[in-house]
């Protein structure tokens, strides 16, 4: 009987995946647009769409051809997902409310390892593709101190600082998030294979929200990086050089009420400008790597304060959607 009452589930997951996939398909890819109409007709989305076509033509303004159409592609994509896929999605248990209140969000996440990790506070390390090697030294003392206070690391496991910031992670025994910009089974860069596949089956988890034989890799990218920065609690710029990618996603995060980190020497180097930039948008600067996890957690009085206070502005933030 229990394993029955899984295979149910397992499939009503499976449904609603299919389900979302299709409707942002037929939005064109307007993520917002489908959250819109999968709040409103939420408790329908548990049926599949095939089982009334022509209702949900209607109510999704397409032909009954197209939408059958997109539906059958959809569910033939879906054989490619990996046997051990786990499919979270919007009201689950495991599902980090966190990410909605994200432009560009999703309802649906697929998943390979431990899914409680989703719900942790966690920082997203970002930076260079060609790190010097100080800044490693510093990234090491960082993810220690991090992992000390039981937040875990979170990387897109691209080139550079967030591959080594998940390698780093992992030679600690720490579990790792690892947020992809392709669908699971695929890798990108596929010199991080052997990473992904050992996060997926024992060092954390490997999330994203690209749906099966979605090979859109641009925009997959930006979703990838939209998606780490409202997963995580705080985001931390090790080292970046000016209008790189990590310098998008502070700017994001900061837009999302986010924390953004860096270290204050980088506020002196003549070279760069983003630095002063992100500071007058609300961007923090650190002396020491131990002092990010101690800002993350409030362990100090004056820090508790300060948390506190933004915590009442964030509260006030949310009102405005």
């Amino acid at each position: 009987m229990a394993r029955d009452n899984l295979s149910i589930m397992i499939n009503e997951k499976l449904i609603q995946a299919i389900n979302w996939e299709t409707l942002i398909l037929v939005c064109n890819n307007d993520t917002n647009k489908a959250c819109k109409i999968w709040d409103k007709y939420n408790k329908f989305f548990t049926f599949p769409i095939s089982s009334n076509f022509s209702l949900w033509a209607i109510n999704l303004n397409i032909s009954i051809n197209k939408l059958f159409e997109i539906y059958t592609q959809v569910c033939e994509d879906f054989k490619l997902l990996p046997h051990h896929t786990k499919i979270v999605c919007c009201g689950d248990d495991n599902w980090p409310s966190q990410i909605n209140f994200f432009e560009y969000s999703t309802r649906v996440l697929y998943c390979l390892g431990d899914v409680t990790l989703l719900k942790k506070n966690n920082v997203a390390i970002i930076g260079s593709k060609s790190p010097q090697k100080e800044t490693l030294a510093k990234l090491d003392k960082v993810i220690k101190a991090l992992i000390k206070k039981d937040v875990v690391v979170t990387s897109g496991l691209s080139f550079g600082l967030q591959g080594h910031a998940a390698v780093k992670g992992l030679a600690i025994n720490s579990p790792i998030i690892a947020v992809i910009a392709t669908s699971l089974g695929q890798y990108y860069p596929k010199s991080h294979k052997k990473i992904q596949d050992f996060i997926a089956g024992e060092g954390g988890v490997v999330v994203t929200r690209v749906a099966p034989n979605n090979k859109n890799l641009k925009l997959n990218i930006l979703l990838r990086n939209r998606l780490m920065s409202a997963l995580s609690s705080a985001v931390m710029i090790m080292e970046e050089r000016d209008g790189e990618g990590s310098i998008q996603i502070a700017d994001y995060s900061l837009k999302n009420d986010r924390k953004v980190f860096f270290f204050g020497v980088l506020k002196d180097e003549d070279s760069i400008t983003w630095p002063k930039d992100l500071i007058e948008k609300g961007a923090k600067t650190l002396r020491y790597p131990g002092d990010l996890a101690r800002f993350i957690n409030g362990t100090s009085q004056t820090k508790k304060k300060k948390k506190k206070k933004s915590n009442n502005d964030d509260e006030g933030q949310l009102t405005l959607f």
